[in-house]
Formats: structure tokens, sequence, C-alpha cells
């Protein structure tokens, strides 16, 4: 199941999981653009960030 966190000021919007047994989250990021699409990242942690899947997002 996934729970709404919040949503930016840029309309992004970021989602969890429940924790896991095993200490794990699943955090989603999704941010509406033009054209109808949706740019996604997902990931999931344990205790610090690890990017697992992503569209549309770019590092800096």
């Amino acid at each position: 199941m996934m729970y709404e966190y919040m949503t930016l000021p840029d309309d992004t919007g970021i989602a969890h999981s429940e924790m896991k047994p095993d200490g794990m989250v699943k955090v989603y990021f999704e941010k509406p653009v033009p054209g109808g699409f949706i740019h996604f990242s997902s990931s999931v942690s344990i205790t610090c960030f690890t990017q697992s899947r992503s569209f549309g997002f770019r590092a800096r």
C-alpha cells in the first residue's frame, strides 16, 4: 500500500510504502508535465537513498 506524503510547490508528489519487515521502504516521486505525461522516480531505502528507477528526472 502507498501513502501520500506531500505535494511540493511545483506539483511534484511524494508517496511512500509501509516499512517492510526487512526495514525497506519504497519512495515514489511524480511530477506532471505538459502533454499529459508524468516524470517519475522510485527508490528503495533501508538506511540511505538508493535510486532504482527514474524517468524524466535528472541528477544535478
